[in-house]
């Protein structure tokens, strides 16, 4: 009876012995397979920079060197003049006439000796900026700091 209790403790003891080693590969593949999600993430955010504001200016960013492409900055910065003259043309001819319905997205409406703000619509309208302001400032903080590195690892050789 002694010998049989002895023989299934033993078996017991080696059989959770394997378990715990299955267990351990198991995680190890879980980990290399986390670890090779996260550097394919990385590699599609590297490639999708092309479409973030500062691509879209003509700067870009790739191992370790910053370029700048003369044409695509002009072209970006060409279509900015223009936006922003047709905007302040608009916003010049309301004001002289006395109707301000250009800022309506933001909540806030001008006619001629009336104002009204809608201040639910004025803090969406915030909000929403605050959005694009927070992603170009992420943008151009990654840049920076890559072209910080860029410098200090090229000052250390």
């Amino acid at each position: 009876m002694r010998n049989i209790l002895f023989i299934s403790l033993v078996t017991l003891l080696l059989l959770s012995g394997c378990q715990n080693k299955e267990e351990q590969e198991r995680e190890q593949a879980a980990e290399q397979f986390k670890q090779e999600q996260i550097a394919k993430a990385n590699q599609a955010a590297a490639e999708s920079s092309d479409t973030s504001m500062m691509g879209r200016m003509g700067v870009t960013m790739k191992d370790g060197k910053f370029t700048v492409d003369i044409n695509k900055t002009k072209d970006f910065l060409g279509v900015f003049q223009k936006n922003i003259d047709e905007k302040s043309k608009a916003l010049s001819k309301e004001l002289k006439e006395g109707n301000l319905t250009m800022m309506a997205p933001a909540g806030i409406e001008i006619k001629n000796d009336k104002m009204s703000i809608d201040l639910n619509q004025s803090r969406s309208f915030f909000e929403g900026l605050e959005r694009k302001l927070e992603i170009f400032a992420k943008e151009f903080d990654g840049l920076t700091s890559v072209l910080y590195e860029s410098n200090q690892t090229e000052s250390s050789k």
